[in-house]
């Protein structure tokens, strides 16, 4: 299966909050090679920004580091294809323009969405999953 990990998957670990072992395993899994994981740069830079904030840039870089080292997962760039679709949904349900661009993201990369945050679920476009659903 293609999942796409949204931020809030990552920082349940890295905060270790409630159920944040439901999320290990779903690395874990992708590590092994069970699914295909993917996350965005706009992840990425959602989760940097809190590091950045508190002054924790080598956590930050590490972070870096620890999710270029799982197999099987690719960080996205941004493309006109992805921009393009974004804009398309964010009219439509007008999302803010990041969860925009990660509805697109898993659209145009046909993934299912890892997340725990709730309002992705009215985009008909994409298939949303918590990580107890895998």
């Amino acid at each position: 299966m293609r999942l796409f990990i949204d931020a809030n998957i990552f920082l349940s670990i890295l905060n270790e909050e409630e159920n944040y072992q439901l999320a290990k395993r779903l690395f874990e899994n992708i590590h092994r090679g069970k699914h295909v994981g993917f996350t965005s740069v706009i992840c990425v830079a959602e989760i940097l920004s809190g590091f950045h904030s508190r002054g924790e840039i080598e956590k930050g870089e590490r972070f870096l580091v620890d999710i270029r080292a799982i197999n099987n997962f690719t960080i996205i760039d941004v493309d006109l294809s992805i921009a393009k679709e974004a804009a398309i949904i964010r009219a439509k349900y007008k999302a803010r323009l990041p969860d925009a661009m990660i509805a697109s993201t898993c659209k145009v990369h046909r993934c299912v969405l890892v997340t725990r945050d709730e309002m992705f679920r009215k985009i008909a476009e994409i298939e949303v999953k918590l990580p107890a659903e895998l």
